[in-house]
């Protein structure tokens, strides 16, 4: 399968979205249930301008999504790119 330069890039941010501990537990959070910045920074125990930067950051990988104040995690967004990657990873 030979990927597209967008594509690649859209799976490098994904990636690299997911290996930073604090998205990582965001997106875990996000998982569960809508929230907004103030409620993760509280669970979280992380201060809501990190919380806003890495919110940002999902959002930029298309992890996430905000509608209203809450942020939703994309689990489509997630099985999607999971196959992507299993499918590079596979020989030509």
């Amino acid at each position: 399968m030979n990927m597209s330069s967008t594509k690649q890039e859209e799976l490098l941010i994904f990636i690299k979205s997911l290996a930073d501990a604090s998205r990582l537990k965001i997106a875990g959070l996000l998982g569960v249930e809508a929230l907004t910045p103030a409620q993760i920074a509280q669970r979280l125990e992380m201060e809501p301008a990190e919380v806003e930067h890495n919110l940002d950051q999902l959002v930029a990988a298309k992890l996430a999504y905000k509608e209203g104040s809450s942020y939703h995690l994309d689990s489509r967004a997630i099985e999607k790119f999971s196959w992507q990657i299993l499918a590079q990873s596979q020989p030509p």
